[in-house]
């Protein structure tokens, strides 16, 4: 049956058996937008109840509308001991990360071919593998160390960047999960010295740079090659034009735009949200000539999402994710929805500054609510 033209996969989902099945286990995971996710067409929603993937195929519900809607669930091998509070697709489709407070899995997602390219042939259940991530370094420190963020590394396939609450970013390989590939303490202080008020609670990487974001606001940028055993004791970077306040001291993600210049998104935890430009510069050292420096970030304005910083759920997470498409959008995710900043200025950002001209204005579209 042809898709008829007034009709679209947002008026159809919500009657998907997967929603009923959800809302008959309880309304957490449908709140949580962090455990939904969409890869190449097939949508994504992690079933806590079941511990498993439960996985609808939106290009099929787009060809067929007038037809009965299915599902699969994808049942891991080995299920997390604890709640999933995150799911991290990588950019290759074929597998998704399951981010817990102190442990980590990754789902490898076998596809079948075909028109729609369903799992296990089109089966209502599916067995998938799961890999259990630096396994034991959370064993053994099962008392002190959590999980803060994780993100698959820009270039490396099959290799994921976690950061801990010891302040330590790790990156790991699939094909020896147990070992980490890189070690790179991002304090210069012993973990049992760090405050409350002054510990990593972001990071981005790209491509070979990681930058990392302390609840202060302050923003550090060292490089990932060559670094083993080693530490980032770079001082943060300026930012300007300079603010007493250091624009907020409640920052709690950071997004790297791969843009040209380079754009930090950095957003605090009451919904606003700094775009700042990162600038390079080189500086004389003697014997040695110009050399590069960690540069500068330039604040090019600060936006506020006004349904964040009135919710009540303010404190919570805010997951900042890059669009897949366009270089200049990205999505906010929270508790009060999902939202798409767009950066129309970037295209013409350099001829702004130089000129002194007007930029074009951020545009913040609601998805969610």
């Amino acid at each position: 049956m042809a898709l008829e033209e007034d009709c679209s996969w947002t008026e159809l989902l919500p009657e998907n058996p997967l929603f009923e099945r959800l809302r008959e286990e309880g309304c957490e995971q449908l709140e949580n937008a962090d455990l939904v996710c969409e890869i190449r067409g097939d949508l994504f929603v992690w079933s806590q109840a079941n511990t498993a993937l439960l996985t609808t195929n939106l290009k099929r519900l787009m060809a067929y509308p007038g037809e009965p809607q299915v599902y699969q669930t994808l049942f891991c091998t080995s299920s997390p001991l604890t709640p999933v509070l995150q799911l991290l697709p990588d950019g290759g489709a074929s597998h998704v990360a399951l981010r817990c407070r102190q442990s980590l899995g990754v789902m490898r997602l076998v596809r079948q071919r075909g028109q729609f390219g369903e799992f296990g042939g089109g089966q209502k259940t599916v067995n998938c593998k799961v890999t259990s991530v630096a396994s034991d370094l959370f064993c053994i420190h099962r008392h002190s160390l959590t999980l803060v963020q994780v993100a698959w590394h820009p270039t490396q396939p099959g290799s994921l960047c976690l950061l801990t609450s010891d302040d330590t970013l790790r990156v790991y390989g699939l094909a020896d999960p147990s070992v980490p590939l890189l070690l790179l303490p991002l304090s210069d202080s012993p973990p049992a010295s760090c405050t409350l008020e002054d510990t990593v609670v972001a990071f981005s990487v790209w491509p070979d740079s990681v930058f990392f974001l302390r609840d202060t606001g302050d923003v550090y940028r060292t490089s990932l090659g060559g670094i083993a055993g080693g530490r980032a004791s770079s001082p943060p970077l300026p930012m300007h034009p300079s603010a007493e306040d250091n624009y907020g001291s409640d920052a709690c993600s950071l997004l790297v735009l791969p843009t040209s210049p380079r754009v930090l998104v950095i957003a605090n935890s009451n919904g606003v949200i700094y775009h700042c430009i990162y600038i390079q510069e080189e500086k004389e050292e003697e014997g040695l000539g110009p050399t590069p420096s960690s540069g500068k970030l330039y604040v090019v304005e600060g936006v506020e999402l006004e349904d964040v910083s009135a919710a009540e759920e303010n404190q919570t997470r805010i997951s900042l994710v890059a669009d897949p498409v366009n270089p200049q959008r990205y999505f906010v995710v929270h508790a009060s929805g999902v939202y798409l900043i767009s950066l129309p200025w970037l295209t013409d950002v350099e001829t702004c500054i130089a000129a002194g001209t007007e930029r074009e204005t951020t545009a913040i579209i609601i998805l969610l609510c």
